[in-house]
């Protein structure tokens, strides 16, 4: 659907919840559909990006680059959930609680112990965590099956991956069916959550825009830059400016994927980085590595709580920041991706799933640069990582 046919789609659902709130309700059934098809998709999606970015690999890869790529990926990703979390603190999100048809009994994570979360990672049945959408357990299990496949014979390996490219594939087409219904949907959203709610709250998402924009600075102009010269031994600004034209354009694009054919030939043109270390560290971030999309979600997740009214404490908050880490990975390159992501974390929390249209009015602005700060992350591991690299 045309961009400009999308965004009057969307708002006329701005339009029909002021002004016309009983048809805003009535309709509010395209909005949930919207919302029931992305969870159909959370589940395979996890699975099949994250066994792929793993399978896909070789051993001696995965020895020499893939420990390197790993911990650098983690290390990013973490302090970008840090920041989130640190940010979130030095910023006033006014509480208030809107109407919705759930409400926030279902936590799931309120409930739990720092232990008890590390005890939860590990599925006891894969079964009962597919059809409980545990979206950890998933995440746990497409880890540890991509890395057995690795220690399996080519034989019985290629037909796996072969299945879970075809998967991908057909992943992408139901994912670009919803799509185009995705404006419907999202302008149903809005127009029932505009319709039953007081429109001055909306002003309580300016505090969480200077939060997002704070905080992805910090990450992509002090911490990044700091680990790029500790790490890698290299003038971080500099070489900015060299990947200027990859920045650019997942700027203008906001899709990790469609960034990707760029960076690599920018990294290999630069002279820098060996091809195969682009050809490794690139593929896999633009797969598994999310530092924008973990920062951005700690960020939004924590102001949707609140507004659900759900308290959490600094240990949950904690669990959060880690369950942000681990979803991130799966929301990587995916076609709204991130909203998939923000939907499975809000059901965890017993966020009402309708407030994914607060997530939307932040989103259509920080899409794009959080996408920026995503592929600087994966260009600044590269960079670091082939340092190591005979």
């Amino acid at each position: 659907m045309n961009k400009y046919v999308s965004g009057i789609i969307v708002f006329l659902g701005f339009i029909a919840g002021i002004y016309f709130p009983e048809l805003a309700m009535n309709l509010s059934f395209l909005g949930e559909l919207f919302l029931s098809y992305l969870k159909m998709l959370i589940i395979p999606i996890v699975f099949v990006s994250i066994f792929l970015a793993i399978a896909k690999l070789k051993k001696d890869d995965l020895k020499s680059i893939g420990s390197k790529t790993a911990l650098f990926y983690l290390c990013t990703s973490f302090f970008a959930g840090l920041t989130g979390f640190l940010v979130s603190k030095f910023f006033t999100f006014n509480s208030f609680v809107m109407d919705a048809a759930e409400n926030g009994d279902n936590n799931q994570v309120a409930s739990l112990s720092f232990g008890d979360m590390l005890l939860g990672f590990m599925p006891k049945n894969i079964f009962e965590s597919l059809s409980n959408g545990s979206l950890v357990h998933i995440v746990v299990f497409s880890l540890l099956a991509g890395f057995a496949t690795l220690f399996i014979n080519k034989e019985s390996q290629t037909p796996l991956v072969d299945l879970a490219e075809s998967a991908d594939k057909v992943l992408n087409i139901l994912i670009g069916w919803g799509l185009v219904f995705a404006p419907i949907g999202i302008s149903s959203l809005i127009a029932k959550i505009i319709a039953q709610t007081d429109l001055s709250i909306f002003k309580e998402v300016i505090p969480l825009f200077w939060a997002i924009g704070t905080s992805s600075t910090i990450h992509m102009f002090i911490t990044l830059p700091i680990l790029g010269y500790l790490v890698g031994k290299f003038n971080p600004f500099k070489f900015m400016l060299a990947m200027r034209k990859p920045l650019a354009t997942a700027l203008v694009t906001a899709s990790s994927s469609a960034t990707l054919p760029v960076s690599i030939k920018t990294l290999d043109d630069s002279g820098e980085v060996k091809e195969k270390t682009s050809g490794f560290v690139l593929p896999l971030g633009a797969t598994l590595n999310m530092d924008g999309s973990a920062l951005y979600q700690t960020l939004v997740i924590f102001f949707l709580a609140q507004v659900a009214g759900i308290s959490l404490d600094v240990t949950q908050q904690i669990m959060v920041i880690i369950l942000v880490m681990v979803s991130s990975a799966g929301s990587a390159g995916i076609p709204a991706g991130g909203m998939v992501m923000v939907v499975a974390l809000m059901g965890m929390l017993g966020i009402p799933s309708e407030y994914v249209a607060l997530y939307v009015l932040v989103d259509r602005f920080w899409d794009y640069p959080i996408t920026m700060v995503n592929v600087c992350g994966d260009l600044f591991a590269a960079r670091s990582v082939d340092r190591f690299i005979k």
